[in-house]
Formats: structure tokens, sequence, C-alpha cells
């Protein structure tokens, strides 16, 4: 069995196949960050490009091609996640440097 890397999010666009043929392909990523970039690019050969979410990942987020440029200007889902600072409380032993007192 073949292990496929899943990423977190796709991106959904029309490619042309023929000279009046179209069909769609889609590519996945590891992240919201990767997905903007790659959508994007995409956006300056077609404007029907669409991105979302894969499952089980959620929230669930679904941006439709009307909604793309909007999307593209909103901070990336792992920019509005709060940073946990590492900050250690000193032992009441321990002065502020951390040396004991």
């Amino acid at each position: 069995m073949v292990n496929k890397f899943q990423g977190t999010w796709y991106v959904s666009f029309e490619r042309r196949w023929g000279k009046r043929e179209y069909t769609r392909a889609t590519e996945t990523f590891p992240n919201e960050r990767e997905a903007k970039k790659f959508a994007r690019a995409k956006l300056a050969e077609t404007k029907k490009v669409s991105a979302g979410t894969l499952n089980p990942h959620l929230p669930k987020r679904t941006i439709a091609p009307a909604q793309m440029l909007e999307w593209l200007e909103e901070p990336d889902e792992d920019a509005q996640k709060p940073e946990k600072a590492c900050q250690r409380e000193p032992a009441s032993s321990e002065n502020k440097l951390g040396r004991p007192a």
C-alpha cells in the first residue's frame, strides 16, 4: 500500500486541454500559505480557481472563484494562531536573572 501525502489545503483550477476543451486539475498543499502562493500564480492563467481545506481538517473552508481575491488578502490561518511564550517563572529561591538568591 502506498502512503500518499495528504495536505491540509487544495487548489483547483481550470486548464486548457485542447483548442476549446478545458479540464480541472487539483493540487494539495501542507498549509494555507503555500495554497495561496499557488492560487496567485494560477490566477494569472485562469480566473476559475477555487480552494479549500481537505477532510478531516477543521474548520472546513471552501473558497469559490468569486471569493478568491478576498481570500488571498486574508491573513494566513497559521499567522492567526497565537504563539505560546516559553517563559519560565523563577523559583522562589532564584532572583529574576535565574541565579540563586
